[in-house]
């Protein structure tokens, strides 16, 4: 007893849930078993339902015609043949279509009106030639029908502008003189704020660099990395500037033994875990360390004063703080007027404290207007993660002995900072079918000649059906049925003798694509409850890849199908779904 199960019709390409990516395609599966005394079959039967060509003749300016053949048959009279519908070549707006003439035999076809195709002298058996041609301007069109497709499809191709804000600035090594007031100190100025600082990274899969599936930062940089970007990209080091000053609570003294008390850094430079939430409540992990720190000095008095007539450079045992302490290391550049210096070093993974001694007495209050932190990020796999937004925070101490520590004598306004994080996931799980591919014609290895001609019946009936996929999450695939015995696959019924047989609809994904287990995806078995097929996943980004579905009836089934003068037509509507919602 076969069962009939509501389909929901929905559209090609749809979303459920809030966070998955889903498509769907509808198949008209059928079968037409020709009699013995009365045929009308394609000679070739791999051509119908599919894409054609039609040639563009560059010196007449006109489309070249389409033939194919048919071998027919009638033993109860002359042939008739008209049209289902209106042919015509589409560039998809309707006002420029142009129509088509069809012939079958010559003959000339309408709608509506059928007229004879194959007289009663040729009636016996016969091949007739099918036609299809058109004149019309230089333009790419494709050619659509109610019950046969030729459709030439536009390339549609994307540019991609990329545009680049050049700034133009000058870096010296060494600005002295009451002109260079800090090259630095105009971005740096900001408001007062909680220490609350915010990055996000997204992630799109791009069809030019299918291998490189990467979060990208698009936090920009403050500060350092952004006024300098090439002491930063070779590290993979951006920076922010953190509203946090630090003041000094006592003068430091010329020559101090401790660092602690002068001018000192020591910052969280390993790799720190930070869990991700999904909306959906899955999580993942992505690190963070600082590798850089930086900020903008001022001093109470010129440093004229302090030194006696020099600079910084004399202010600081080893030169300014441009030339940073061992185990941190100097960037190459810095901004230095008579009562500010700003410079910044690069600080290595697992890196202690970097101090500088002062080489002369400097009275209240020392003072950092801010500091500038450079951070490395490593992000997860995104090909493993969800589609949607994941959230998490980094909470960082500030002061002595904290995080982040400037020493015992440099005080900061406010101990505690935040980084919130938000790695934004937009994954593409896209399916095309090409024209007329979804109208399943399910035929004999090499037509139905065989079985007309010598009533062999054939081992099976099949079709396969090409389709290309664009996937950079992890999705499912199953199957959903108008008809059905078994409840978990599909069927085709002869709605004249209610006889129902079942179908098999197996899948074979594209390079790239894998199953749970890492294994290639070949004939894959689709069921209505998804068993067998319940994760697939990419290697890469697979881009517009061709991948097959397998429609068969097996042998068995196709002894029952087929009766000596009997013609038969079964049909059934199979859908077929991708779904990125992956438990």
């Amino acid at each position: 007893m076969f069962r009939q199960l509501t389909v929901l019709m929905v559209s090609a390409m749809a979303c459920h849930g809030a966070f998955a990516a889903r498509e769907v395609q509808h198949f008209e599966v059928f079968v037409t078993i020709p009699s013995q005394a009365f045929y009308v079959i394609p000679a070739d039967p791999g051509w119908i339902h599919r894409e054609q060509s039609l040639p563009w003749n560059l010196t007449t300016s006109t489309l070249g015609g389409l033939r194919k053949y048919f071998d027919v048959k009638s033993e109860a009279g002359s042939i008739e043949a008209r049209l289902e519908g209106r042919p015509y070549l589409s560039n998809g707006t309707q006002a420029h279509d142009i129509g088509l003439r069809v012939l079958f035999n010559e003959k000339l076809l309408s709608e509506g009106e059928s007229r004879e195709v194959v007289s009663l002298v040729d009636r016996r058996a016969g091949q007739a030639g099918f036609t299809g041609s058109a004149a019309c301007a230089t333009r790419r069109w494709g050619l659509q029908t109610r019950q046969l497709f030729w459709k030439r499809q536009h390339g549609l191709q994307r540019g991609v502008a990329q545009m680049m804000n050049l700034l133009n600035k000058r870096s010296a090594r060494t600005l002295k003189g009451a002109a260079s007031a800090s090259l630095l100190c105009a971005v740096f100025a900001l408001p007062i704020q909680a220490a609350v600082m915010d990055i996000e990274a997204v992630f799109e899969p791009d069809s030019s660099n299918p291998n490189n599936n990467v979060f990208v930062n698009m936090t920009p940089s403050e500060g350092f990395c952004r006024q300098i970007p090439q002491a930063c990209a070779p590290y993979k080091l951006f920076s922010l500037i953190a509203p946090i000053s630090f003041t000094a609570n006592a003068p430091i003294l010329a020559n101090h033994a401790d660092p602690r008390q002068g001018g000192m850094a020591r910052v969280p430079s390993d790799w720190r875990e930070v869990v991700v939430t999904h909306e959906s409540g899955d999580t993942e992990v992505l690190s963070i360390r600082i590798g850089g720190i930086g900020h903008e000095a001022a001093i109470p008095r010129p440093v004229t004063e302090l030194t006696g007539g020099g600079w910084w450079d004399d202010l600081w045992v080893g030169g300014g703080w441009a030339y940073a302490p061992i185990p941190c290391s100097s960037v190459g550049w810095h901004s230095a007027g008579p009562s500010g210096y700003n410079s910044f070093w690069r600080v290595a993974r697992g890196v202690g404290v970097c101090s500088k001694t002062a080489r002369f007495d400097i009275p209240l209050s020392f003072r950092y207007l801010y500091f500038v932190f450079a951070y490395e990020l490593r992000t997860p796999n995104p090909l493993t993660m969800k589609t949607g937004k994941y959230t998490g925070t980094m909470p960082y101490t500030v002061g002595p002995r904290q995080d982040f520590d400037m020493g015992d004598v440099m005080i900061p306004s406010d101990n505690q900072l935040t980084l919130n994080f938000s790695l934004d996931v937009r994954h593409t799980l896209k399916v095309e079918i090409p024209p007329g591919g979804n109208r399943v014609e399910l035929v004999p290895q090499g037509g139905w000649q065989a079985w007309l001609t010598q009533g062999r019946k054939p081992t099976r009936l099949f079709r396969d059906q090409t389709f290309n996929v664009s996937s950079s999450s992890r999705f499912k695939m199953n199957l959903d049925c108008q008809y059905s015995t078994d409840g978990n696959r599909c069927s085709v019924r002869d709605p004249a003798s209610g006889h129902v047989v079942p179908l098999d609809v197996s899948v074979t994904l594209p390079n790239g694509l894998v199953d749970a287990t890492d294994q290639p995806v070949s004939r894959r078995l689709l069921r209505r409850d998804g068993s067998g097929t319940e994760l697939f996943q990419p290697r890469f980004y697979v881009d517009r890849k061709p991948g097959t579905l397998h429609f068969e009836i097996a042998q068995d089934e196709v002894e029952e199908m087929i009766k000596p003068g009997v013609a038969r037509t079964y049909s059934g509507t199979v859908t077929v779904v991708w779904d990125s919602e992956v438990g």
